[in-house]
C-alpha cells in the first residue's frame, strides 16, 4: 500500500493518502488530502500507476448495543469508550448507540447520560464517533429477544419524557400496532425518525398511518426480522421490499431499510433479495451487535442469560426453541462477504455500509469521502480485501496501519 505523510502543520497533521477512492459519484484513482480532522481535497490523477487498496468511507452503524464493557447488555453504552475503540479497531468509525429499556429508565443506570456525554466531547483518539441514539422501543409489540417494560403500558406522558430524556435519539424502533397519532406527534417535535419494526400484528392501515403521519420518511428495524410476510395482506415486508407504495392511502414513499446480513439473522438469498429489490440509497446494512465474538462468553440481559454460540449470533441461554437476540458480527465483515462472495459492487457497498446509514441517521459530515466531509475512512486491500488501517478524524487508530 502506498501511503504517503506529507508535512506537519501548527493546526495538525496533514496527510496525503493515494488508492482508488470510492466516493459518492464512483471511483476516482488518486490522492486525498487530509488537513487537521477534515478532508480538504480529493485530486483524480489520470494515468497513475496502479494502486493496491480501496480508500473507502469509515463504516456506519446505526443499531449496535454494544460490545462489551459492562456485564449487561442494557448497559454497555455506560462505558462507550470499550464499544468505540472495538469498533474503530474493526473498521466502524462513526454509529448510533442503540439503547434498550427495561423495566423503567432506572435498568439503563448512568449509560443515558455517558453516552450523551461522549456524542457532545466527540470522538478521542482510537475511538469511533458517537452521533447519536437509536431507542429500540419502548413502544414494541413484539418483544422478540428484547426485555420487558412498563413504559410501553403507562401512555403518551410517560412516552414523552422519555423521548425528552434522549436529545440525542435520532431514531426509534417503534411498532405500528402501538403509534397512535400522539405517539407519531412527540416524534416530530423531537426530531426522531420512525423505524417500524418488532411487530407480528400491524395492519397495512396501522403502518400507512405511520408513514402519513411522520415528518421525516420512516425507516424499517431490521427487515424480516420480528415481523411477518404475509402474501394474503400488507406486512412490513412489503413496504420493505417495495419502491413505491401503491396503498390504501395512495402512492406513498417507501421507508428506508437496514438489513442484518451476518448469515444468521437473514439467508444470503433473502438479503440479494433486498439488494436487488431496493435502490442502495435506501440500505443500511446494521451489525446489530450485542456482543464482541467470544464464543461461549456468558453475559445477562436485563436478568437474563444469554450466551454467545460458537457459530456466531447471541441467544438467551436454556431457550426452546433458541431466542436470536442479537449478533456478535462487525459491518466490515459483513461487507467483505457480500463484496467478495455475492458480487456486490465496491461502490455499492460504501453506499449501504456507510452514505446511506449516515443519512438515516442524521449524521452529518460522515459516511462519505468528500471535501468538508470528517476524514473517516478505511483502507482494503484490493486482492484479499483485508482491513489495512483506520483513520478516524484525520487520525490513524493504533495498531490498524501496522502494514502500511
Amino acid at each position: 500500500l502506498k501511503l504517503q505523510f506529507l508535512y506537519f502543520i501548527e493546526k495538525g497533521k496533514m496527510h496525503t493518502i493515494h488508492g482508488d477512492i470510492v466516493t459518492p459519484k464512483g471511483i476516482v484513482k488518486g490522492r486525498i488530502l487530509v488537513s487537521d480532522d477534515e478532508i480538504s481535497e480529493i485530486v483524480s490523477e489520470d494515468g497513475a500507476s496502479p494502486t493496491d487498496c480501496f480508500v473507502l468511507p469509515g463504516l456506519v452503524d446505526i443499531h449496535n448495543h454494544g460490545c462489551g464493557g459492562s456485564n449487561d447488555v442494557a448497559t454497555h453504552w455506560e462505558n462507550p469508550g470499550f464499544t468505540l475503540r472495538y469498533l474503530a479497531e474493526n473498521g466502524t468509525t462513526a454509529c448510533l448507540a442503540s439503547l434498550v429499556i427495561g423495566e423503567d429508565m432506572n435498568s439503563l443506570g448512568n449509560t443515558v447520560q455517558n453516552v450523551e456525554q461522549s456524542i457532545r466531547e466527540g470522538c478521542l483518539d482510537n475511538e469511533a464517533r458517537l452521533v447519536g441514539i437509536h431507542a429500540e422501543g419502548p413502544l414494541i409489540a413484539d418483544l422478540g429477544g428484547l426485555p420487558e417494560n412498563n413504559i410501553r403500558k403507562n401512555g403518551v406522558d410517560k412516552f414523552e419524557s422519555l423521548v425528552k430524556s434522549m436529545p440525542s435519539c435520532k431514531v426509534m424502533t417503534i411498532s405500528p400496532s402501538m403509534a397512535t397519532g400522539d405517539v407519531l406527534k412527540v416524534l416530530n417535535e423531537h426530531g426522531v425518525r420512525p423505524s417500524l419494526g418488532h411487530d407480528r400484528v400491524c395492519t397495512q392501515t396501522q403502518i400507512e398511518a405511520c408513514i402519513n403521519g411522520s415528518e421525516q420518511r420512516c425507516h424499517l428495524t431490521h427487515l424480516f426480522n420480528v415481523m411477518t410476510f404475509s402474501h394474503k395482506q400488507g406486512t412490513l415486508p412489503h413496504f420493505g421490499l417495495l419502491r413505491q407504495v401503491n396503498g390504501e392511502t395512495g402512492l406513498l414513499e417507501a421507508p428506508t431499510v437496514e438489513i442484518i446480513s451476518d448469515n444468521i439473522h437473514l439467508h444470503p438469498l433473502t438479503v440479494d433479495l433486498v439488494l436487488q429489490c431496493r435502490s442502495s440509497e435506501d440500505i443500511a446494512v446494521i451489525s446489530d451487535c450485542v456482543s464482541e465474538f467470544k464464543p461461549d462468553k456468558e453475559m445477562t440481559y436485563n436478568g437474563r442469560t444469554m450466551v454467545v454460540s460458537p457459530k456466531g449470533g447471541c441467544y438467551l441461554k436454556g431457550s426452546s426453541p433458541p431466542t436470536l437476540a442479537g449478533s456478535t458480527s462487525t459491518l466490515f465483515s459483513s461487507m467483505k462477504y457480500l463484496v467478495t462472495e455475492r458480487g456486490l459492487p465496491i461502490t455499492d457497498a460504501a453506499k449501504i455500509f456507510a452514505e446511506s446509514p449516515a443519512r438515516i441517521a442524521q449524521a452529518t459530515h460522515v459516511g462519505s469521502l468528500a471535501p468538508g466531509n470528517k476524514a473517516d475512512m478505511i483502507l482494503v486491500d484490493k486482492r484479499t480485501f483485508s482491513l489495512k488501517a483506520v483513520m478516524v478524524g484525520g487520525k490513524w487508530v493504533s495498531g490498524t496501519n501496522s502494514n502500511l
